[in-house]
C-alpha cells in the first residue's frame, strides 16, 4: 500500500458507477488509500460499501452523509472527510475518473 496519497472519492448519484469504479480499482489492486464522501441516499450503494468483503483489496474508509443538494453541502462535506486523510498528498477525484 502507498502511503503518499489518498483519493478523495466525492459521490452524490449514479451509484452503479461508484459501483464500477470500485470494482476496477478492487482488480487492479489500487495501491492508494480511498477516502469516500457519499452525499446520495441509495440504500444498496450504502449496504455494498459498508460491506469490506465486496472490495478486500482496497484500503477504503466510508463517510456517509445526509442527502444534499447544495454547494455549500458539498464544501462541507468535502471539508470534512479531509479530516480523513492522512496521507501528505490527496487527490479528488469522481466516480467516472478512472487511474490508469
Amino acid at each position: 500500500m502507498d502511503n503518499l496519497l489518498t483519493i478523495l472519492l466525492t459521490i452524490n448519484r449514479n451509484s452503479e458507477y461508484t459501483l464500477r469504479w470500485m470494482a476496477y480499482n478492487n482488480k487492479i489492486r489500487f495501491p492508494f488509500k480511498i477516502v469516500i464522501a457519499d452525499g446520495g441516499h441509495d440504500e444498496a450503494l450504502y449496504g455494498a460499501l459498508m460491506n469490506r468483503k465486496n472490495f478486500p483489496h482496497l484500503d477504503y474508509a466510508y463517510l456517509h452523509y445526509k442527502e444534499s443538494g447544495t454547494l455549500a453541502e458539498f464544501y462541507f462535506r468535502v471539508n470534512d472527510a479531509l479530516e480523513y486523510v492522512d496521507t501528505p498528498y490527496v487527490l479528488k477525484a469522481a466516480n467516472d475518473d478512472f487511474f490508469i
